[in-house]
């Protein structure tokens, strides 16, 4: 994730140097300010990254979801603000090598347009921190869980990112900066040229020895599919699995504000396995009764906050 108000001020800015944006012929003429950039009415501007971590199976609120899928579906957290502390933080997670890389397509700004930028940050940090409520929250709460995952390990790990940073220092000078009209992902980058030097250095086995130091077995992150997808006298049935889970899961089905029970995932939905997914065994159907309106209707992944989409 990153900053809210960095984000779109990286996106607003980004119109100086890349001729395919939106909005470039608007901003260099000065016709779109950067608040009237903030207020579009647009997922893709006002807090898109909860709109976006939120995904189709919404609680009550998007903040909710997103806040709810940051906690519970995800096996790590990074931000951009701190992107080599995220970048060691997944790659231990992970169980990755090393992952020293070059940056590109990165915007450099004249001297007055950044510091119109900065003003700009200053200025709209607190003005429009209501505009980017759920993007600041969600953002913190990931800053959160990130900070304090990087608290826990303590000298271990500020060691691996002093060395991680030695390296990168080196590999920075072969940083292209150009603006790229298109976005290609090949493996074609010569890193591995530039990388050779260091491979096997008393840096890079700091943090390879420390990357493969095995962490503490937790519970894995959710992966939720499932649709509502038919209602008959006083059933409404359905499929539902956790792609994370090789074992059948259960969903909590509510009226209203009123829970009617849980239902097993375990009848044998053959329509499900053949669009790819990994078993047929996830299918359900929960008595609702005769009285109860099926769009009143909720049904919850198993005991979380995530509502399954419904196709009646």
């Amino acid at each position: 994730m990153r900053d809210p108000i960095e984000r779109s001020l990286s996106n607003y800015f980004y119109a100086y140097s890349y001729e395919e944006h939106r909005y470039r012929q608007l901003i260099l003429d000065g016709r779109l300010s950067f608040e009237d950039f903030l207020i579009l009415n647009s997922h893709e501007i006002s807090n898109s990254q909860t709109y976006l971590l939120a995904g189709p199976y919404a609680s009550e609120t998007l903040r909710g979801t997103a806040l709810e899928n940051l906690a519970n579906g995800f096996c790590a957290v990074g931000i951009s603000e701190l992107f080599d502390e995220s970048l060691i933080y997944i790659s231990k997670v992970l169980g990755w090598n090393p992952p020293f890389y070059l940056r590109k397509n990165v915007s450099h700004l004249d001297a007055e347009l950044a510091g119109e930028r900065r003003r700009l940050s200053a200025l709209h940090r607190e003005k429009s921190a209501g505009l980017l409520s759920d993007d600041f929250a969600v953002y913190e709460a990931a800053r959160g869980r990130l900070v304090a995952w990087i608290d826990d390990q303590g000298n271990a790990f500020n060691r691996a990112l002093e060395a991680f940073r030695e390296i990168q220092l080196h590999l920075s000078k072969h940083e292209d900066h150009m603006i790229f009209d298109e976005y290609t992902f090949e493996q074609d980058d010569p890193l591995q040229i530039f990388l050779s030097p260091f491979i096997g250095s008393e840096p890079y086995r700091i943090v390879e020895s420390y990357l493969k130091e095995s962490l503490p077995v937790t519970r894995p992150p959710h992966n939720y599919v499932g649709y509502i997808d038919h209602s008959n006298d006083g059933f409404v049935s359905g499929w539902a699995i956790n792609l994370s889970s090789g074992q059948p899961i259960s969903v909590s089905v509510c009226d209203g504000d009123f829970e009617l029970g849980n239902v097993v995932c375990g009848l044998v939905r053959e329509d499900v396995a053949k669009a790819g997914y990994p078993r047929a065994e996830v299918g359900f159907s929960a008595r609702i009764g005769l009285i109860a309106d099926p769009k009143r209707i909720s049904i919850y992944f198993e005991s979380s906050k995530l509502r399954l989409r419904s196709n009646l």
